[in-house]
């Protein structure tokens, strides 16, 4: 930029703009004098450039670009049009809200370290029977997922609860406790009325049985146990189902009663099943005694003795097991085992006799038999 020394400077004049000496033409080594804010001395020169005079020398402030917005505030500098401005960013500070940080428009003046809680790792959360919180002021660095159970509905919950907002529409079963007297009768329990909801729970009771609503004149009980000192009748119209006897237990069973997968175990367990009585899929480990006047069925003898004095059909007789018919007794389709014996009386009568090495088949003189098939086991025929 070239040089220009003024000297006796006339008073120069005040204008609103320099663009009203835009038009005006500057002669060579001249200088256009004026001020824009009374205080500052601006010059044009020949060539139409602006120069702002501070003494006897000035700056050409016309390609200036910074603006007001650019500069910050409490700060000042000459615009392009060479007027004293004050900058107008303002200084700020960044700050977090709801784990978010948020950095204002402005200027930061030094580095500034914002707390947004602690992180929360991927994981499941499985609802219990209390609250569980995630606290507040962490983030998230993975999914967080809330198991649900495709049971939670309605008719899985009781009637009158709820679960997680889900209303239970289930009325439960109407049972009436007891138990069976000597006689085989059933006898309701007395507490606060002779019923109660069912809830599901399973519940074993010795020597009791349930009355199911509906099904009189057929009774049945399930999972009776009878133990030692008791002694339980099954009467007709009755059928028990899992029964199970233990060591000193007896259990007696009249005609037109029936029992179905009945255990007898431990010492001296025993069980009479009276004419007109039935016995299905009975298995014995006792060594007591088991009478059948009526029919037994599907029966596994594994120890103890058995006398059949009714009917016995596809029994099968292992070792420490023993069968004897007598008193007109009929076995039918019986197997023998090895150590298991069979004894046919001089009363009895059977059926299609399988036995097998190591079994034995006693047959007294007088008795009546048919189908003695593959019996490699000892024979006694005693005369």
């Amino acid at each position: 930029m070239a040089e220009y020394i003024f000297t006796n400077l006339p008073q120069y004049v005040k204008v609103n703009s320099r663009t009203e000496f835009s038009s005006s033409v500057v002669s060579s080594g001249a200088v256009l004098l004026f001020s824009e804010d009374g205080l500052t001395l601006t010059g044009k020169l020949p060539d139409g450039t602006f120069i702002t005079i501070g003494g006897s020398s000035g700056t050409d402030v016309s390609s200036t670009t910074a603006e007001a917005s650019d500069v910050l505030s409490g700060k000042v500098f000459y615009d392009s049009a060479g007027v004293l401005t004050s900058g107008g960013i303002q200084t700020v500070s960044a700050y977090a809200y709801d784990n978010i940080c948020v950095v204002p428009s402005g200027y930061i003046s030094s580095q500034q370290v914002i707390e947004v809680g602690s992180a929360i790792l991927a994981t499941e959360i499985t609802p219990s029977a209390s609250s569980q919180i995630i606290s507040a002021g962490g983030y998230l660095l993975g999914d967080v997922v809330i198991e649900g159970d495709a049971s939670l509905v309605a008719s899985n919950i009781v009637s009158g609860a709820s679960i997680f907002g889900v209303s239970g529409t289930y009325a439960g079963v109407e049972v009436t406790l007891g138990y069976i007297t000597s006689g085989g009768q059933f006898q309701p329990l007395a507490f606060s009325g002779t019923s109660a909801a069912d809830s599901g729970s399973a519940v074993t009771l010795s020597c009791y049985g349930w009355n199911l609503p509906g099904t009189d004149p057929s009774k049945t009980s399930s999972g009776v146990i009878i133990s030692s000192g008791n002694t339980m009748y099954v009467d007709s119209g009755w059928t028990y189902t899992s029964t199970t006897i233990y060591g000193g237990g007896r259990l007696i069973v009249r005609n037109g009663g029936m029992l179905q997968y009945l255990s007898i175990t431990d010492f001296n367990a025993n069980m009479l099943c009276s004419s007109g009585g039935i016995v299905n899929y009975a298995t014995i480990d006792s060594r007591g005694g088991t009478t059948i006047y009526g029919a037994a069925n599907s029966t596994t003898i594994n120890e103890g003795s058995v006398w059949i004095r009714g009917t016995a059909n596809y029994t099968v007789i292992n070792s420490s097991g023993s069968m004897t018919v007598d008193s007109s007794g009929l076995a039918n389709s019986t197997t023998v085992n090895p150590g298991g014996l069979m004894v046919l009386s001089e009363t009895g009568s059977a059926a299609d006799i399988l036995v097998s090495s190591g079994g034995t088949l006693t047959i007294v003189s007088g008795a009546v038999f048919t189908g003695l098939n593959n019996l490699p086991g000892a024979v006694i025929i005693h005369s």
